[in-house]
């Protein structure tokens, strides 16, 4: 019987999702040294037409300019920093939030995890992406630290219902008798003992968890909520190319190509993780 670590390389989907994502992290880890002009500079002389329209892709220009003359490709490489580190940082905040949330509540239940389920309730009980409009909103000026804590903070539901139900279920197991047996303290049991043994689902929920705030940041930007301007965004470089979606529709479809792929790369590694850490495969 091959081991997890052989079906995980062998899996298509880790291999695919795998490959996407080593992409994005080395162009987040390496863009902007690569980048081959300043991202944010306007070139008005060179970077636009006679007409004041965007310059297409030239030996100058791989992917051409946008509407102010700045060159795309340097603002994608810059881009792709921008979506992982708030995809990274939310997930962060959700995945210990919720793992915490869930130890605590599916080990003493009780009014704890009466007060923790009902919580999440109410969190889901409103539209996700609505809410995270109307938080980033009530600040006048919202910027990346922002968006990642309101993405963070509201991302953890999921999180703490999964790990509440494999701490319900481990609990009762053997090896859990042997621990208190042995004098260990309830935190020391979970932490040690129990938390070692619901780490697949975690990591396969973080994993799809950060496509999930890629995307949603994406949608924040596109509405002007995400990362202040001039700062590159994937988004906002789709929100800015709409005007000339008929004259240049890739400034369009080459950041909403790069959000696509993330996602994918994300989704798919998480897919793969969840067949082979699954139990029953």
């Amino acid at each position: 019987m091959s081991s997890p670590r052989d079906r995980l390389l062998r899996h298509p989907n880790v291999r695919v999702g795998g490959a996407l994502v080593l992409v994005v992290a080395l162009l987040a880890a390496f863009g902007p040294l690569v980048a081959p002009r300043d991202p944010i500079a306007q070139d008005i002389v060179h970077g636009l037409t006679d007409d004041g329209a965007p310059v297409g892709p030239c030996a100058e220009y791989w992917l051409g300019t946008d509407a102010l003359g700045r060159d795309v490709l340097s603002r994608l490489l810059v881009g792709a920093r921008v979506s992982l580190l708030v995809g990274a940082a939310a997930t962060g905040i959700s995945l210990g939030i919720g793992v915490l949330v869930g130890l605590l509540s599916g080990w003493y239940r009780g009014w704890l995890d009466t007060i923790a389920m009902r919580a999440v309730d109410v969190i889901l009980s409103f539209p996700f992406l609505l809410l995270c409009i109307a938080l980033v909103g009530v600040r006048e000026e919202p910027g990346l630290s922002t968006v990642y804590l309101v993405l963070g903070l509201l991302g953890w539901t999921t999180m703490a219902r999964v790990v509440r139900s494999k701490v319900l279920a481990e609990r009762e197991k053997e090896y859990v008798e042997a621990a208190r047996a042995m004098g260990m303290t309830d935190l020391r049991i979970m932490f040690r003992e129990v938390l070692p043994n619901v780490i697949g689902p975690v990591m396969v929920l973080a994993t799809l968890g950060i496509a999930a705030t890629i995307l949603a940041e994406s949608v924040l930007s596109y509405l002007g909520l995400g990362v202040p301007p001039p700062t590159p965004s994937w988004g906002a470089m789709i929100a800015e190319g709409q005007a000339w979606y008929r004259l240049a529709p890739r400034l369009i479809f080459v950041p909403g190509s790069c959000i696509l792929l993330t996602v994918l790369g994300f989704n798919l590694l998480g897919e793969g993780l969840r067949d082979v850490l699954d139990p029953r495969s």
